[in-house]
């Protein structure tokens, strides 16, 4: 065999793949929306209203300013891309039709809006196009925020007193606060790290470091234990393989990324069976600490190594065919032996299929690690729900992010989630046949833009492609649980499918299209303006829940600023019930309560407490009668009893009773070791 040996250049690859004149304006917007990705990522995912809706807003008014900049125009896009633009803001404006038959209409703005902040995402990152050094800049300093957070709070959690509150059920959940959530996030991060860490024309230290944060990613997802992860993790990887270019260096590149983490696996396991058991956390905890930090180190040290050799080792012509053809059937060998052998393992396909389906609408408590407990959950129940929802209303919908109301009058398990664990079903269910295929022809119409790409270099086309299989991990993980709500999940992975789909070219700005530029810098403006009062609204609803108990008076008229900020929203109303429900004041509490259920008669705590009320009120038919809302509403909820029986022995439940009940609920539904 045959190598070619040779020095680089003086001058470093960084400046042939990011070039100073690469460094344009536009760079500095696309920095910035990365900023608030990371931002929406480490603060519990972007769920908070208070966290989201200024990000919507920031994101709004960067896009404003990138299309009155007018550097990339509408006009400038392919068909195809225009298409998929088209689609996706018909179901955005389709999402906001909804609210009018939604039965919570509060909720179902929430959800129009967050709609509007992935079409304003994907909008963005079209226009501003940044070329391949651009975008691979971008994403390295995401990949190391997002690993450095991660292991920032993995070591905070070390050091706490109590750990458990970076814990879920004994599952790694910071900073996301939700521990699929947290699999994902670094997921995310983990694609690109290994695409920058196997790319020969970036610099040695950014490689390094790229490869020792992909393995540290993985590790970190690992502790969250996701079973969900853990079945679309080799799905993508499959995808990755075959779509990206130099499918033989990325192969290798992650052989040293998998041995690392088959040699942590260990420690990293025991911190779910020790929180678990409520033994050795301690110890537990600190190794594996050790074993992230070691073995991110370890991988920076063998990322620079194979970067020095790859950078000097260039196989040409047959040599390099050889090369390609011995390592792939190296990896095609290994992949039919582990197929075989996980045949061998399972046993009989037909036995091993019904089990799993059995498990899958089961309940079980999980016995041993997390990971290997099969498929037992709930989704099974969120699901027929949600079909049962499109059965209701197959062509409009039932409206945007009505799960809720839903699953507590039908449910069969004790949960109460807010969403159906499921983007297509999200759509099918929320937005009817019609936001279906409106979501169908908005991902076909941007595969299609990926697909028939121009001429472009290589790295440029391995960049987009790498981008297209981040935004695929997101949506096939998304399938089976609830990302789409999450911003800091889907916000960057709308931004990675426009880097997919896009196009860095620049084209001419004809007049007709610089006044459709000015006219989206307008919508864009006026966007970002009607969402400032739903902001301000959950910003007053946040200060007065915290600091009702010092100054309650000033705490319920910040709740009656937010009412009337967002006049579709019941949740001001709410606190102010349960707080004047609190300090003793009963009239204040009946009237917010009742304000409450005007905006959204299916609240069924807002009827529970007035029943309570009530009932304290010597009001006993009142009572009873919101008593039977709560049974219509929520068959399942286990206070209904106390309170009925409450009414009827003439001793009603207290509400500071009932909240002593419903404070002891959640602590202990949250609790890591059994009691």
């Amino acid at each position: 065999m045959r190598w070619t040996c040779r020095r680089l250049p003086s001058r470093s690859y960084a400046l042939d793949v990011l070039r100073v004149n690469e460094l344009e304006p536009g760079l500095i917007p696309a920095g910035l929306a990365v900023l608030v990705f990371v931002l929406l990522g480490v603060k519990d995912a972007g769920y908070p209203a208070t966290v989201w809706y200024p990000s919507t807003i920031f994101v709004l008014l960067l896009l404003a300013l990138t299309a009155w900049a007018g550097r990339r125009t509408l006009a400038g896009l392919p068909r195809l891309v225009l298409a998929s633009i088209l689609s996706l803001a018909l179901l955005t404006a389709w999402t906001y039709l909804s609210i009018a038959w939604s039965e919570v209409k509060g909720d179902a703005l929430d959800g129009a809006n967050r709609m509007l902040l992935y079409l304003a995402v994907y909008l963005l990152f079209l226009l501003l196009a940044p070329a391949a050094g651009a975008v691979l800049s971008l994403l390295a300093v995401y990949v190391l925020a997002v690993f450095a957070s991660g292991l920032w709070e993995f070591v905070a959690a070390s050091r706490a007193t109590d750990p458990d509150a970076y814990f879920l059920l004994a599952r790694f959940s910071e900073p996301t606060g939700y521990q699929n959530a947290n699999s994902a996030l670094f997921s995310l991060a983990f694609w690109p790290a290994l695409f920058i860490a196997s790319r020969r024309e970036l610099p040695v230290l950014v490689r390094a470091l790229m490869l020792g944060a992909a393995g540290g990613l993985v590790e970190l997802a690992l502790l969250s234990q996701s079973r969900g992860w853990l079945a679309a993790m080799p799905l993508v990887f499959l995808l990755y393989i075959a779509l990206v270019p130099g499918r033989v260096r990325s192969l290798v590149f992650m052989v040293p990324v998998a041995a690392a983490v088959l040699a942590a696996r260990a420690p990293l396991l025991d911190v779910y069976s020790s929180l678990r058991d409520g033994s050795g956390i301690s110890s537990a905890l600190d190794g594996a600490v050790v074993t992230v930090v070691l073995s991110a180190l370890a991988l920076c040290f063998v990322g620079a190594v194979m970067a020095l050799i790859d950078r000097r080792l260039l196989p040409a012509g047959a040599v390099a065919r050889r090369l390609t053809l011995a390592t792939g059937s190296v990896f095609a060998l290994a992949a039919v032996v582990g197929l075989v052998a996980g045949l061998v393992w399972l046993g009989n396909p037909a036995t091993r299929a019904r089990h799993a389906w059995h498990g899958f609408k089961s309940t079980s408590d999980v016995q041993g690690s997390y990971l290997t407990s099969g498929f037992s959950s709930n989704r099974y129940d969120l699901w027929r729900v949600a079909w049962h929802e499109f059965k209701r209303s197959p062509v409009k919908g039932v409206g945007s992010d009505q799960f809720a109301v839903d699953y507590v009058r039908e449910r069969h398990s004790p949960e109460e989630p807010l969403y159906p664990h499921s983007v297509e079903l999200k759509v099918l269910a929320q937005t009817g046949i019609v936001g279906a295929i409106l979501l169908v022809a908005f991902l076909a119409t941007a595969v299609a833009a990926w697909a028939g790409r121009r001429a472009e270099t290589q790295l440029a086309r391995a960049t987009r492609t790498m981008a297209f299989v981040g935004f695929a991990y997101w949506f096939l993980h998304g399938s089976v649980d609830w990302f789409w709500e999450l911003a800091g999940l889907g916000a960057p992975a709308f931004a990675l499918l426009a880097v997919a789909v896009g196009d860095s070219a620049r084209d001419a700005t004809p007049r007709r299209a610089v006044r459709h530029s000015a006219a989206l810098a307008v919508a864009a403006l006026i966007a970002a303006a009607v969402l400032v009062p739903p902001w301000l609204s959950a910003l007053e609803v946040r200060a007065a829940a915290g600091q009702w108990r010092k100054e309650p008076d000033q705490a319920l008229d910040r709740l009656h600023r937010a009412r009337s900020l967002n006049p579709l929203s019941d949740w001001p109303d709410v606190i102010a019930g349960a707080i004047a429900s609190r300090v003793g004041n009963q009239p204040e509490m009946v009237t917010a309560f009742r304000r409450g259920i005007a905006r959204n008669p299916s609240n069924w705590y807002s009827h529970l407490e007035l029943a309570v009320a009530y009932g304290r009120a010597g009001q006993r038919s009142a009572a009873l009668r919101e008593l039977g809302e709560v049974k219509r509403l929520n068959p399942r909820e286990p206070t209904i009893p106390l309170v009925r029986d409450g009414l009827r022995s003439g001793r009603p439940i207290s509400t500071a009773q009932l909240d002593t009940i419903f404070l002891r609920r959640t602590f202990v539904s949250n609790r890591v070791r059994p009691r």
